[in-house]
């Protein structure tokens, strides 16, 4: 099923998905000296009011807010940069797995987590985090071991959406969250947009290829994920004679501007249940028996061990002192 309008910025991206990898893992390699103080710095911002401090901030922790994931969830953190978001969220007993191309924002990535956690004392759930130098489109990750996946300001990087998501899709557990945030809307023809854009890759040769907010809807639809919804981000004190306004009167991330996605992983039997509706009675049965026959020898020791070291990792978060 083809998607019918304006996809991304640069819809061919794909064709040249060595170029692509190749800048983002040279990446850090290519900043001047003085540009690299950032990957210690963000998200600190020194400018009156903080307003990328405060952006960046809020989306994550309202993110994780809207989700309420237990003590030692699963985290899949595509793009995971220089590591500010994964600081927090390893300080917060979450059980991360980040991907990353480039391995000199690994290492800084690495550099701040220990620090981090050690500032607050909490060393011991360094162990919590493992870094894949990789791409997204190449990662090998185990099926159904995420809770949620998290794209902060990085689903623009992806070469190969439809690869992406896929793996994506396979990673998660049944129910599991995926979070697309910080990411540009694109507005075809907008051209401060496209001009910013075409001089940062002409910079740094990273792609810069933000999606329309219908072709990201429509895709997460073509690859299972259920609960698509786009967001405003809202924070701050919100005087009490502005009740009737509209909410994206006074959001701090408008979505006409910024695609803050969230979608589902639908839950175990959601599928059945559609195809129950859709299909007789008998055709359901023979089905449903083949199914169960040949899904029992394959996933049941794998999911019961990713369940059991799943819980395992909350009890030691939630039992540490």
């Amino acid at each position: 099923m083809q998607f019918n309008g304006k996809t991304r910025f640069q819809p061919d991206a794909i064709e040249a998905y060595a170029k692509y990898k190749g800048a983002a893992v040279n990446y850090v390699a290519n900043l001047a000296l003085q540009d690299r103080r950032g990957l210690r710095e963000k998200p600190l911002d020194w400018n009156p009011g903080h307003p990328s401090y405060f952006s960046a901030m809020t989306q994550l922790l309202a993110a994780l807010q809207l989700m309420k994931l237990p003590v030692g969830a699963d985290i899949l953190e595509v793009g995971s940069g220089a590591g500010w978001a994964t600081e927090i969220m390893a300080s917060l007993c979450y059980s991360l797995n980040c991907i990353e191309p480039a391995a000199e924002m690994i290492a800084v990535a690495r550099e701040r987590v220990h620090a981090h956690l050690a500032h607050h004392g909490l060393e011991r759930l360094a162990t919590n985090v493992t870094f894949h130098c990789a791409t997204i489109e190449e990662c090998e990750l185990p099926a159904g071991s995420a809770d949620a996946a998290i794209y902060f300001e990085s689903f623009h990087h992806v070469v190969d959406e439809h690869r992406a998501l896929k793996r994506t899709f396979e990673a998660l557990r049944p129910g599991g969250w995926l979070v697309i945030l910080g990411d540009s809307n694109w507005i075809p023809g907008n051209r401060e947009q496209e001009t910013a854009w075409t001089a940062e890759m002409k910079q740094y040769g990273t792609l810069e290829s933000p999606f329309t907010a219908e072709y990201l809807v429509w895709l997460l639809g073509q690859h299972g994920f259920t609960d698509v919804a786009r967001n405003h981000l809202v924070t701050g004190l919100v005087p009490t004679d502005r009740d009737s306004e509209p909410v994206a009167g006074f959001a701090l991330m408008d979505a006409q501007w910024v695609n803050l996605v969230t979608a589902r992983k639908p839950p175990v039997g959601w599928e059945a249940s559609r195809v129950a509706s859709l299909e007789p009675a008998e055709v359901r049965r023979e089905a449903t028996s083949e199914g169960q026959a040949r899904s029992k020898t394959v996933r049941q020791v794998p999911a019961f061990r990713a369940q059991a070291a799943s819980v395992l990792r909350r009890l030691a978060c939630a039992l540490a002192p």
